[in-house]
């Protein structure tokens, strides 16, 4: 697999402070969108500042593109877009004149300029200000700006952070096209996994200032399969306990009910068979599938 950046035992310290980062060992697959997930002050954005060259490196190596931060750092740059925390726009200018203030440093054509506002959904914004847009469509104008120098890598840190519903949803069909349409590699942080889940091919799960998890989101879902459960309700919930016992299966008592660990299908209907024909009435069997948000917990819980 391709890495478009990668990450070794990068460390980081602040001053007066115990460790911010602690061998973080990053690895963002080209094309994907990578999503950076912990909680706030987890690290999150310390490590895109490092990534960035926006924080002095302590101890670590950064390697974008196939090459060295600390060697070829304005030629990564020239193909890395970002915005870190809140965009910095002109409040008097429309989305169009707050890019031509960044075409002279991106010396890109005029004509992307438009294409890019049409990419992210500010072609018809005419002559309204960017003091009038909501917050909404100032991150859209950030991440305008970003794609003006056509970036393979672009980083953005909680770019939802703040949005009510529609403009997060706004914003991620955002990111899906430039990833579809561009080719661009997105490494996003954000503290929303249920967000996250819609958007990313990729995670790292960051707590206290270390990689807990990292992979393709697939293994992510695997361990909430692997963790779902199955709840019986039934007339004689000692009697189903010394069934199930007998299967060797490991039994919880959760709210007056039963809760065991997810089995195929075919021991399910087995073990409704013989409460059955035991003449113990089944209300229910009902699997109980954790969600990603759960998974997130356990792994930050268990560090």
């Amino acid at each position: 697999m391709l890495y478009i950046l990668e990450t070794s035992n990068l460390c980081h310290r602040f001053r007066h402070q115990g460790p911010a980062l602690k061998n973080i060992n990053m690895q963002v697959p080209e094309n994907s969108i990578y999503g950076f997930l912990g909680p706030n002050g987890a690290g999150k954005t310390t490590t895109l500042k490092l990534i960035l060259g926006l924080l002095k490196k302590q101890a670590g190596t950064v390697t974008v593109f196939g090459k060295s931060f600390d060697r070829d750092r304005i030629a990564i740059l020239q193909q890395t877009g970002s915005l870190i925390e809140s965009p910095s726009l002109y409040s008097q200018l429309t989305a169009l004149e707050n890019l031509k203030v960044f075409q002279a440093i991106y010396q890109c054509p005029t004509s992307y300029m438009q294409e890019v506002l049409n990419l992210t959904g500010l072609a018809d914004t005419g002559k309204k200000t960017a003091g009038q847009f909501s917050l909404g469509m100032k991150q859209r104008v950030g991440i305008a700006v970003a794609l003006l120098n056509q970036p393979k890598l672009l980083v953005l840190d909680e770019p939802t952070n703040g949005l009510d519903p529609n403009g997060i949803i706004e914003i991620r069909e955002l990111l899906k096209r430039i990833n579809r349409e561009k080719g661009t590699t997105i490494l996003i942080s954000s503290h929303l996994l249920p967000e996250i889940e819609k958007l990313a091919t990729h995670t790292g799960i960051i707590h206290k200032g270390e990689l807990l998890f990292q992979g393709p989101l697939e293994e992510l879902l695997i361990k909430r399969n692997q963790s779902s459960h199955i709840l019986l309700d039934t007339g004689n919930m000692e009697a189903t306990r010394s069934l199930l016992q007998k299967y060797k299966i490991p039994v919880q008592e959760e709210s007056g009910k039963l809760l065991i660990p997810a089995q195929p299908k075919e021991c399910i209907a087995g073990i409704n068979h013989r409460l059955v024909s035991e003449g113990i009435s089944v209300y229910a069997i009902q699997p109980i599938q954790n969600n990603l948000e759960t998974i997130f917990m356990n792994l930050i819980n268990e560090n």
